[in-house]
């Protein structure tokens, strides 16, 4: 037993001997390698946040505006959108079940009780500011809200103010101001607002239709009204 105990007590000895200077400074400079560590950890985050973090707004915008557009096609497709008010065009009104007249929002709508609301629980928004429509010479775009600082440090209604006059196509190419990583931060509404089946104008059209119809037959019967004539004369030769 006193064997064991003197192995023990030499092998303590021998690792405080081997072990203890450098467990010393460890513990003088621990202080100094932990502060270094966490400020490396601190610029890891920062550079992260820095480079992720509009990556993941332009990803985010994106999404919104292919679900804004999908919303948008199907009530073109079951309402048929009339017009759409060109000033403050604020799409807000996704959220509505059941509105009075044929507005909603900014939207005019041929068939407003074929609305399907609400299309969604809550209105999509960027940075607590939901999206708009424009109006251009190209047609209609979504793009965000007024006051929504885009990943590229603009601000829109302050660095990028929208008009009849704006070419957003090439604002939303790769190197445009509505463009982020390849994101387009703005979307064209495909399909052409306005463009209503009126089924009035279309019976109006089939009138037409059959008035020209009947404006040739009137011109081609005299010509078969002779042609018959002249059969009943040949047949009454034929006979006498």
């Amino acid at each position: 037993m006193n064997k064991i105990d003197r192995m023990i007590h030499q092998f303590d000895a021998y690792v405080d001997k081997k072990v203890g200077p450098w467990w010393k400074n460890w513990r003088r400079y621990f202080s100094i390698f932990s502060s270094i560590f966490l400020l490396l950890l601190l610029i890891v985050v920062l550079v992260r946040m820095f480079y992720v973090r509009p990556y993941h707004l332009s990803k985010v915008m994106n999404n919104d505006l292919g679900l804004i557009e999908r919303i948008f096609e199907d009530i073109d497709k079951e309402c048929n959108i009339l017009s759409i008010r060109k000033y403050g065009a604020t799409i807000d009104f996704l959220t509505v079940a059941r509105f009075a007249g044929s507005s909603v929002g900014c939207l005019n709508l041929a068939y407003p009780k074929h609305w399907n609301g609400p299309y969604l629980n809550r209105t999509p928004s960027i940075q607590g500011r939901p999206y708009q429509i424009v109006q251009t010479q190209e047609g209609h775009f979504v793009v965000p809200g007024d006051g929504v600082k885009l990943p590229n440090g603009k601000i829109i209604g302050k660095d990028i103010i929208f008009n009849a006059d704006t070419v957003i196509s090439e604002m939303i190419k790769p190197d445009g101001e509505l463009c982020h990583n390849k994101q387009p931060l703005a979307l064209k509404l495909k399909f052409k607002v306005g463009d209503w089946d009126n089924p009035v104008a279309k019976e109006d059209k089939d009138d037409e239709d059959v008035s020209a119809i009947l404006k040739e037959f009137d011109a081609a019967f005299p010509y078969s009204w002779n042609e018959i004539e002249w059969f009943k004369r040949q047949d009454q030769r034929s006979c006498v």
